[in-house]
């Protein structure tokens, strides 16, 4: 999802499982609900016309941002949370362990589950490297609590703002918990090379 402010020019792209209602919570506490256009389940599609040249001549006013940011998540948590999160609520008919699902995902093997459950968009369950939600432009914060510091200083120094709300913990699905082996570990660092050598630095936000 992409969330666009009418109050402030910004574009927040929601990556999944990476703590994006959190943020979502946030940027209503800061402007208010009503003034935030959310966009759907299509970020792809959305970011290519926010941020591709030109484009801003086909946007409403509020919607030509000139701060777009997403959060990234520590590649083999969020596989992990995945994991934990989509077996929870779909169900896992074949009762593979973290590993073996994780790889089927990273292979392409669809994940249907055993469950017909709606609340799941179909969107979280194709298992996007995080990198195939943003494009050249964007500010990339870690998924961490210093990384959600930076971006609130970053937040407010963008629109001069003096103080910002907190953002809450939501929906927090744990991770690391459970056991893989080194092959699934590197299949998926090679799967999310960005999100990989972003979070090997110490850095707390980049620019991509």
């Amino acid at each position: 999802m992409v969330v666009i402010g009418k109050k402030y020019p910004y574009a927040f792209v929601h990556v999944p499982k990476t703590g994006g209602n959190s943020v979502y919570a946030f940027l209503c506490a800061v402007e208010g609900r009503r003034n935030l256009i959310p966009t759907g389940n299509e970020p792809l599609r959305k970011m290519r016309q926010i941020v591709s040249r030109g484009a801003h001549s086909t946007l409403r006013p509020n919607e030509n941002p000139s701060f777009c940011f997403a959060f990234f998540r520590d590649p083999v948590d969020r596989w992990l949370s995945y994991y934990r999160y989509l077996t929870k609520i779909r169900g896992n008919p074949r009762n593979l362990e973290a590993g073996p699902w994780i790889l089927d995902r990273l292979r392409g093997i669809p994940y249907k589950g055993g469950s017909t459950d709606s609340r799941v968009p179909k969107f979280v369950w194709e298992t996007k490297p995080q990198e195939y939600f943003v494009r050249e432009g964007f500010h990339i914060y870690k998924a961490s609590n210093a990384g959600r510091r930076r971006f609130k200083d970053d937040f407010a120094d963008a629109f001069g703002l003096d103080d910002t709300p907190a953002l809450p913990h939501l929906n927090k699905t744990r991770g690391a918990d459970a056991t893989i082996s080194h092959e699934v570990v590197e299949a998926i660092y090679e799967y999310e090379p960005l999100a990989t050598q972003f979070f090997q630095s110490p850095d707390l936000s980049m620019q991509v």
